[in-house]
């Protein structure tokens, strides 16, 4: 047997050539995966019970917005309600379209909270606008931190 015959046969050079292994998921972007997963549920849900309860007078008026103003936002949290699910599946995968999308929305989010900081009065406005903050944030340090996270995403698809 030739050196190049031995070199093509040896156990590492196999490894690669019969059988390219995927690099794992990450345990930080299975993570992120989920819980977008689960925000885009909860997004669709809330929106179909602004939806179905935008008629309520007294609704409106605990809300302190117009009856089309809480049809519009439970419209457009389904939608974005939706696309969160959809690309949630796309995080799972690797795909670095997914990973920016939810980095873009992340984004958006931190700025709407960091307003509703400085400008709501509501002590549940607060509360919640807190919360999705910290959400947001830490959503997007998983996203793009580790060595393995980048090359998970960096990989071709």
């Amino acid at each position: 047997m030739d050196r190049q015959n031995q070199h093509m046969t040896s156990p590492e050079t196999v490894a690669v050539v019969d059988s390219p292994k995927r690099a794992p998921r990450p345990w930080n972007v299975t993570l992120v995966a989920v819980i977008t997963f689960i925000i885009g549920l909860l997004e669709v849900i809330v929106g179909i019970a602004l939806v179905v309860a935008h008629a309520s007078t007294s609704f409106q008026t605990r809300l302190g917005l117009s009856l089309t103003q809480i049809l519009v936002a439970g419209i457009v949290l389904i939608v974005v309600g939706v696309v969160v699910v959809v690309v949630s599946f796309g995080l799972f995968r690797g795909s670095r379209m997914a990973r920016a999308i939810i980095a873009l929305l992340c984004v958006v989010r931190i700025v709407v909270c960091v307003g509703i900081l400085f400008v709501s009065v509501s002590g549940v406005a607060l509360n919640d606008a807190a919360i999705e903050l910290v959400v947001a944030v830490v959503v997007l340090i998983l996203l793009y931190s580790g060595l393995r996270t980048k090359v998970f995403f960096g990989r071709e698809r």
